[in-house]
């Protein structure tokens, strides 16, 4: 347990994520950490105030006027307090409503009040139906309020409660508690470690319209990276071609590329200064000798179109050269014989740990999808996770590692 002194206000709107952040308050007391529960008059619908009381050891606080504060009997006073007198202000979940308050400056109840009097780092994670969550105006409110500084912790993908699938789950709490935790300088197993983290799929030009990629989304490694981020780390996340939009904590520091020179030049840059790198991005092995700068017409190529193609750099190999060398952990994608080929990249290659994955017909390891994989050590030593959620996937690989 943390000797912390430190202190959270916990806001919760209306929706049906509020019971977990029953759990985020049970997790921050654990820690020693001061959290004072404000809810919003439609969270209590959801869950009794009684409930956080009884958590936080604090009174929980639904209205401007329930109460009494240190300031004023009546409790006129009590967002003024509250605003200057927590290090942190935690609002998990953020509905559609609360964002639209906070991006509008509208004051009609006790928290988005509190929010405009707030002083400390603000922290959302937003949780809604999935086309809610899309809505331009939505969409707007995020960024408006993410111009004036709140950090945004995104909802992932999954089923909702109303039935659909979607975006809009509320993030993953060890994901949440973690970010919070930082803020709090409250550290983590990888407090203080510098990590580069790729990820993303490389794109091979070959003419304006058309280029050579893979199925790679990325989604592992910007998990790999909250994991890390979670645990204290500083993170710089080198994405090639990104799925628009995508925002991140802009506690990470996020460069995108393209191709895989571009990558490769990026990620040597930042490796100098790193403890650290994760090579997650699927970078292309081959691109065309020649590009055209015109879009190649099917009916001049008579139905067959022929392209050269040379290998690009492997930059693994080229981290691996580097005089001030990183750690290097890599991914290895494989249909046949996983296990051996990837332990033999893991040799070749000098990597501390290697992630194999089976890509192969019967496997489906990309985009939302569960992911499994075995981590696969210099000793010898193999560790299976069975298939989970990539956010869950990547913390069980992380603990992996936390000890190297």
């Amino acid at each position: 347990m943390y000797s912390s002194e430190k202190s959270v206000l916990l806001g919760v709107s209306g929706g049906i994520a509020a019971y977990k952040s029953c759990e985020i308050a049970r997790h921050f007391v654990k820690l020693g950490v001061i959290v004072q529960p404000v809810i919003t008059e439609n969270a209590a619908r959801f869950v009794a105030p009684l409930t956080f009381e009884s958590l936080t050891g604090r009174p929980c606080f639904t209205g401007m006027f329930n109460g009494k504060t240190k300031t004023d009997e009546a409790g006129a006073f009590r967002h003024i307090d509250f605003g200057r007198d927590y290090d942190v202000m935690l609002v998990a979940p953020a509905t559609a409503n609360i964002v639209a308050k906070f991006s509008a400056g509208i004051a009609d109840d006790l928290l988005s009040t509190t929010y405009l009097c707030f002083e400390g780092d603000v922290v959302i994670a937003p949780a809604m139906n999935s086309r809610m969550w899309s809505h331009p105006t939505v969409m707007r409110n995020l960024e408006r309020i993410r111009e004036d500084g709140v950090e945004i912790i995104e909802p992932t993908a999954g089923d909702l409660a109303c039935g659909e699938t979607g975006m809009g789950r509320m993030a993953d709490i060890g994901i949440i508690t973690g970010r919070v935790e930082k803020l709090l300088g409250l550290g983590g197993p990888w407090q203080g470690r510098k990590v580069v983290v790729t990820t993303g799929a490389t794109r091979e030009t070959i003419d304006p319209v058309r280029f050579i990629s893979n199925n790679s989304t990325g989604d592992f490694g910007r998990a790999v990276a909250r994991q890390l981020i979670h645990y204290g780390a500083d993170v710089k996340l080198v994405e090639a071609n990104p799925p628009s939009p995508v925002h991140f904590t802009p506690d990470c520091e996020r460069f995108v590329v393209e191709t895989a020179d571009e990558i490769l030049m990026r990620t040597i840059e930042l490796a100098d200064d790193a403890d650290w790198v994760f090579m997650f991005a699927a970078v292309s092995d081959f691109t065309p000798v020649m590009q055209s700068a015109n879009k190649i017409k099917k009916k001049e190529q008579k139905d067959a179109l022929k392209i050269e193609l040379a290998g690009t750099v492997d930059v693994l190999v080229e981290l691996g050269k580097l005089k001030n060398r990183p750690k290097l952990v890599g991914v290895s994608a494989e249909s046949t014989d996983v296990i051996s080929n990837s332990a033999v990249k893991l040799k070749e290659k000098g990597l501390c740990a290697i992630l194999a994955v089976d890509v192969g017909a019967e496997s489906h390891p990309f985009g939302a999808t569960p992911m499994a994989g075995t981590v696969i050590f210099p000793d010898g030593r193999n560790v299976e996770i069975e298939s989970l959620p990539k956010e869950v996937l990547a913390r069980r690989f992380v603990d992996e590692l936390s000890d190297i």
